[in-house]
């Protein structure tokens, strides 16, 4: 895991880059929704990344997911 931070006009960015398998196409879409799990044997609730977004905008924040073909990226965007 990769975590970078810089500034953006009146942002503040983080980038949390993850090297590993990716996330699958057909879940990507659903990530950021409540109760969305995709680790039901494990006992995920799915509300890590709806919780994430949620608190972000509520600051004037976002949270956006950037999945390329090398690496799956997580924006966070902090507004100042």
């Amino acid at each position: 895991i990769e975590i970078k931070f810089s500034e953006e006009g009146k942002n503040i960015i983080c980038l949390v880059t993850d090297s590993g398998k990716g996330i699958p196409k057909e879940v990507q879409e659903s990530l950021f929704n409540k109760n969305f799990t995709t680790k039901k044997e494990e006992g995920g609730s799915g509300i890590g990344l709806f919780t994430a977004q949620t608190y972000l905008n509520s600051i004037d924040g976002d949270i956006s997911l950037d999945e390329s073909a090398e690496n799956t990226t997580f924006k966070l965007v902090f507004s100042k």
